[in-house]
């Protein structure tokens, strides 16, 4: 897929921001900074919801929990382009989608399970309209924020119809998530190749329809 000069140049200066700001965070310490007392009582705006979907599909083969993220449907960049008191509420959001994911590790009891979490990220419908400057700083700060909760707790990510625009988001953030994507696998737009891979670790049912 072509992609005008501009564009490549957004992700090549945002990689260069990411870079200096971050201190390129390689291995985090594992700790858990983002836990908030008010993210079990806390109730998201419908309209974050609706634009911002992602929930618990079920369980792989060894009993973690499978949890899904729409992201080629978040529309990021208008919350990264937005004001603090918008921003402050997204964060928020952000914050109870990776508690809910990790609380669930507790749910399962009929077997013995690791505490992980396993994720398909969906990125169906991104496109050259969420590349910004404003947006990649914004995911870069948000994923620098959670490096450390999802080094201890995720086990592996699938992320899934992920087309060029979208690829080239990901390897901007590449030295923000350091080791974390040897757990990540990137993978077109194909069902019938990616399908198979995922059907190797979750089994059907548990897929959503």
């Amino acid at each position: 897929m072509w992609l005008p000069q501009s564009v490549l140049l957004i992700f090549t200066g945002s990689l260069l921001f990411v870079q200096v700001t971050t201190g390129m965070v390689q291995e985090p310490e594992i700790v858990s900074k983002f836990i908030q007392n008010n993210l079990v009582e806390w109730k998201a705006p419908e309209e974050i919801i609706k634009k911002y979907p992602y929930y618990w599909s079920g369980y792989d083969f060894d009993g973690r929990p499978l949890w899904i993220l729409e992201f080629g449907k978040w529309n990021v960049r208008s919350i990264a382009e937005s004001d603090k008191g918008t921003l402050d509420l997204f964060n928020i959001y952000i914050d109870q989608v990776v508690y809910n994911a990790f609380q669930s590790i507790s749910h399962n009891l009929t077997v013995e399970t690791s505490s992980e979490v396993i994720a398909i990220v969906d990125m169906e419908g991104w496109s050259t309209s969420q590349v910004s400057r404003a947006n990649v700083a914004y995911l870069a700060k948000v994923f620098n924020y959670l490096v450390p909760t999802l080094y201890k707790y995720l086990y592996h990510v699938y992320i899934i119809n992920t087309n060029f625009v979208a690829e080239s988001m990901i390897n901007s953030l590449r030295p923000i998530l350091g080791s974390l994507m040897e757990r990540v696998e990137i993978m077109g737009t194909l069902k019938s190749k990616w399908l198979p891979r995922i059907l190797s670790q979750i089994p059907q049912d548990q897929l959503p329809q």
